[in-house]
C-alpha cells in the first residue's frame, strides 16, 4: 500500500528534536531501483527520511541517508561508532556513519559485531531487503509496524501513527503484564504497548 509523502514529511517533522542539523527525504524510483529527492505531494511505494544530529563528523557530506555509489543501497544510522577509526580509510576517516556503511557493504550485517557503541540502524540493499539492527544494550530505540500491505520503521512510535493516520490501539495484554508486575519488568519479547507496533530487541538484527 502506498504512503502519502505529506504524511511522511509530517511524521519526520515530529522528530525534529532528534536531529536539527539536517533533514532529508528520498523516494525510490521503481524503474531504476535508485533514490531521488525530487518528489511531489502524492503517494509512493517507498520513502526514507532522516533527521541528523551531528556529533563526530560535522560536514554536510555525512548527511543521511548514506547511499552506495550505484544509488541502490542505503544506510540510516542513529548512534555512535566509537572505534570507527580502526576500520576507516582516508575517505571515511572523519565519519563513523560512512565507515559503518563501507563495512556493511563489504562484510554484510556481521560487521555490526565489530561496532563498539550505541546504535539503531536501517540498512537497505538493492534486492529490496531491509536490515534492522540495535546495539546489545538497546540504548537507541527502533520500532516498526507491519501488516499485509505496509512496513514502517521509526525511532518513535508517534511518527508511525502519523503515517498510518489511525488512532492508537493499546496492547492490553502488555499493559496488564506491566501493571501486574508493579511497573517492572518491561516487556522484552519485541512487542510494545501498542497493537501491531514492535520493537527491535537489543542486540537483534532483523531482515
Amino acid at each position: 500500500k502506498k504512503i502519502s509523502s505529506r504524511l511522511f514529511k509530517e511524521a519526520l517533522e515530529l522528530q525534529n528534536h532528534r536531529g536539527p542539523d539536517s533533514s532529508q527525504i528520498f523516494i525510490k524510483n521503481n524503474s531504476t531501483n535508485t533514490f531521488s529527492k525530487n518528489f511531489n505531494e502524492q503517494e509512493y511505494n517507498f520513502l526514507i527520511g532522516h533527521n541528523r544530529l551531528s556529533i563526530i563528523d560535522l560536514s554536510e557530506g555525512s548527511n543521511q541517508p548514506v547511499f552506495s555509489k550505484n544509488g541502490k543501497n542505503f544506510l540510516l544510522f542513529n548512534g555512535e561508532f566509537y572505534n570507527f577509526r580502526d576500520f576507516s580509510n582516508y575517505e571515511n576517516k572523519f565519519s563513523d556513519t560512512k565507515t559503518l556503511f563501507s563495512g556493511l557493504e563489504l562484510e554484510g550485517v556481521k560487521f555490526y559485531e565489530k561496532v563498539n557503541g550505541p546504535w539503531a540502524s536501517v540498512y537497505g540493499v538493492s534486492n529490496s531487503k531491509i536490515f534492522l539492527s540495535r546495539d546489545l544494550y538497546g540504548k537507541k530505540p527502533l520500532y516498526y509496524y507491519k501488516d499485509d500491505f505496509r512496513f514502517i520503521v521509526s525511532s518513535e512510535i508517534k511518527s508511525i501513527y502519523k503515517i498510518l493516520n489511525i488512532k492508537r490501539e493499546v496492547n492490553l495484554d502488555n499493559l496488564v503484564y506491566f501493571l501486574g508486575r508493579k511497573l517492572s519488568p518491561y516487556v522484552t519479547d519485541g512487542t510494545t504497548f501498542y497493537k501491531n507496533i514492535y520493537s527491535v530487541k537489543p542486540g537483534e538484527n532483523l531482515v
